[in-house]
């Protein structure tokens, strides 16, 4: 990257010696609708691998160790006094690899030539010397000359791996009795206490020592301030960012500028990008009381009915890494240490009425009250109707409620966020070239908040046809059905993101349109400065340190430059609402084959609704439909902007066969999910309806299962998942599986005399 204003592929992308299929990488040409592979370097524009095809989360831990311990007790004091304890301990430990392209190896918070140019590479930089050499426009082109270069990489180099860790602990105890009142009621209490702790090691780079790194004075034993010390000799090494360091012969390239080559030492990058630990914190406290039993009688039987009161108690907190308390690292920036409690108790009770003996209703409710925050009842009817042997008809209504976490209402949590790269106003896309600011995004806690609430109506219908069919091998009914279901959330809870927050808050002229810090649309986007008190954009200082002021030109306006960490205050806060309804269908079916008994039992949801307000967004402005300015969600892949929606296939489904022959076990299960959609520009249409949304490649995938049991107890197993290695599309989805074909076998064998 130059100065933030053009990227410049790496010559060794598409390096053959780094083998095929996904290692070897290709040079693209992505600039138009469809990224299309080039021959040379000078017609590239972007390294990519097949299909964009991300291997983030494909790497399995390494080396678990893992305790399990558990204990239960039953012990009856006469027919009608019983009590049970248990106790459990689990003991966890993963080493985990961290390695590029996953998601522990991620961008930095900041490009690197945001923060000055003591980040550029320097002239003599091997790995700079080597991209010059293999291209020599490298770091030449759009009229820069001699501009300084950039890495804009993740925290490890390419196809770099380090080791990390997970560790975790979990203890829990519970206790319960139970009695007979008589013969037709019971009671209950129950009481229950666990405690978990989660310590995790993952790999961040330090941003001061990336400079003295870049420049060869990196390393642990690199005696930075002495003028004997060479740039890439003794103790002292250099960090290549470039691909050249994953070569087969990384070491003897450019050997003349380095002791180690184009190699990475090992030592040094332990220097510069060191564990980061972070430990977590939870306990959780629960008692019920409960008693059941019937009273009265209806036609269909006797009247059950269950109620109670319960207590529950959550504390959680988290203790970050020093060196991220300080926001020294790379990638996470600031984070903070927090602590907070939450208490809820509850009353509630459940009536089941046989109504007839073709007729059950089901009634029920419950009341929860948040210390020193709300209360909130839930109620719930439902029925079931089964007219014939054939038929069944069910429906059900009720309310249901997600109260807010402990991070919502008692906790002020730190994170550090990034101004949007850019915002579209009237058509013309603003800042997206440009930085991003950063930011210290302190959410704070809002005990006022409401929660998050929902009505839930659905209706269902299943059928046992078989009769009506004319299918000879059929040994079992063909049982089909149908639900449709509508969910309407109000008062959805968001921890609103900086991004939707600055989105909002960037500098506009008189008739709404971006300023930039280089007058062009193509400038970073400018933030107004309000003071530390402000709970919207951007405070002056950070910790209310004065000699910390971001205004650097003076005119009130936040400018983009290495120290500009400013404050930004924001709560967690209820928005809007989300429509939705369902239509949810399934099958079963069995047949007698001369293979063998065959099942098939396939099922899909397709999405009616899933509607939205697109609410008060900077640079959404007649986004939806006017006046109500509502969108739909349907078979689109929403980001940054659209707290609270997530972006919704129009269908998907699951498709699974099964085959029993002799001791044979044989299924095959097909996975269909819908495409999304990202461009979101044209929702202002209909967009539920295919005429007007643009239909991308969805995702389907194939899985075998085969499993054999032999007489003594044994049976092995071999499984194909993703058997055809189906790349996800290339929207980018993590609602799409990303894991290529994975094989696997498995032996047990059962002790068990009976």
């Amino acid at each position: 990257n130059a100065t933030g204003r053009g990227r410049y592929v790496d010559p060794d992308c598409g390096n053959p010696a780094f083998g095929v299929p996904i290692l070897a990488h290709y040079l693209i040409d992505d600039t138009g609708d469809d990224a299309l592979e080039v021959d040379n370097y000078s017609a590239a524009t972007a390294c990519g691998r097949p299909g964009n095809f991300d291997s983030s989360g494909a790497l399995l831990n390494n080396n678990v160790q893992q305790i399990n311990l558990f204990v239960r007790a039953e012990h009856n004091f006469s027919d009608s006094l019983r009590v049970n304890a248990e106790l459990g301990y689990t003991r966890a430990r993963y080493d985990d690899v961290d390695q590029w392209g996953d998601n522990a190896s991620r961008n930095w918070v900041l490009q690197q030539f945001t923060y000055g140019s003591e980040y550029a590479l320097p002239a003599a930089h091997p790995g700079l010397v080597r991209a010059k050499e293999q291209a020599v426009a490298h770091g030449g082109a759009f009229g820069m000359g001699s501009a300084a270069i950039y890495a804009i990489g993740e925290t490890l180099p390419f196809l770099g791996e380090m080791s990390a860790f997970n560790d975790n602990d979990i203890f829990r105890a519970a206790f319960g009795v139970e009695g007979d009142i008589n013969a037709n009621w019971s009671w209950l209490l129950d009481t229950s206490a666990s405690y978990s702790e989660v310590r995790n090691g993952a790999r961040d780079q330090v941003l001061d020592r990336y400079p003295f790194a870049i420049s060869g004075l990196g390393g642990p034993d690199c005696n930075r301030t002495s003028a004997d010390s060479v740039a890439g000799m003794g103790s002292c090494y250099y960090y290549n960012p470039f691909m050249s360091a994953a070569l087969p012969n990384a070491a003897s390239l450019q050997t003349d500028l380095s002791q180690t080559g184009l190699d990475n030492n090992q030592k040094m990058l332990e220097w510069l990008t060191p564990l980061r630990v972070d430990n977590f914190e939870g306990e959780f406290f629960t008692f019920d009381a409960r008693i059941t039993g019937q009273v009265g009688e209806l036609a269909g039987g006797p009247i059950g009915l269950a109620f109670g009161a319960a207590y529950r108690e959550e504390e959680v907190g988290r203790d970050a890494d020093a060196m991220v308390n300080a926001g020294e690292m790379a990638t996470l920036g600031v984070f903070n240490d927090f602590r907070g409690k939450q208490q809820v108790d509850s009353l509630y009770f459940e009536m089941a009425l046989p109504v007839h003996e073709d007729v059950n209703v089901q009634v029920a409710g419950r009341q929860e009250n948040y210390k020193g925050g709300f209360s909130q009842f839930s109620p719930k009817i439902a029925g079931l109707w089964t007219p014939t042997d054939q038929l069944t008809l069910r429906a059900s209504w009720g309310t249901s409620f997600k109260g807010p976490s402990v991070s919502h209402v008692a906790a002020e949590t730190i994170f550090t966020g990034m101004g949007p790269g850019g915002v579209t106003v009237d058509g013309t896309r603003y800042g997206a070239m440009g930085s991003s600011a950063s930011f210290i995004y302190i959410s704070q806690p809002n005990p006022a908040i409401l929660p998050q609430t929902s009505e839930n109506i659905s209706f269902g219908v299943d059928f046992a046809f078989h009769e009506f069919l004319d299918i000879p091998m059929l040994t079992d009914r063909i049982q089909a059905g149908f639900s449709l279901v509508s969910i309407n959330l109000e008062d959805l809870i968001v921890s609103t993101t900086a991004n939707n927050v600055l989105s909002q808050c960037y500098v506009r002229t008189a008739a709404g349109t971006p300023v930039t810090q280089n007058g062009m649309s193509s400038g970073s986007l400018m933030y107004p400065i309000v003071g530390p008190a402000g709970n919207k954009c951007v405070g002056t200082v950070v910790e209310n340190i004065p000699a910390l002021v971001f205004d650097v030109d003076g005119d009130g306006v936040l400018d983009t430059t290495r120290n500009n960490i400013a404050t930004l205050r924001n709560a967690p806060v209820n928005i809007g609402y989300v429509s939705t309804e369902w239509l949810d269908v399934h099958a079963t079916m069995r047949f007698d084959t001369r293979w063998g008994a065959v099942t098939f039992s396939p099922s899909a949801t397709f999405a009616l609704k899933y509607d939205f307000p697109v609410g008060d967004v900077g640079g959404r402005d007649g986004l939806c439909p006017p006046p109500e300015g509502v969108c739909s969600a349907i078979g689109r892949q929403l980001g940054r902007g659209f707290n609270g929606v997530t972006s919704m296939p129009h269908w998907q489904g699951v498709f699974p066969v099964t085959l029993n022959v002799a001791n044979n076990n044989f299924r095959v299960v097909a996975r269909y999910r819908d495409a999304l959609n990202q461009a979101y520009e044209d929702m202002n249409v209909n967009s539920s309806s295919y005429d007007t949304w643009e239909h991308e490649k969805g995702q389907l995938t194939l899985d075998f299962n085969w499993s054999y049991s032999f007489s003594q107890g044994s049976t092995v197993a071999f499984s194909i998942l993703n058997l055809f290695a189906t790349e996800p599309p290339e929207q980018g989805s993590e609602r799409f599986n990303r894991r290529r074909r994975e094989m696997g076998l498995q032996f047990r064998h059962s002790f068990d005399s009976n």
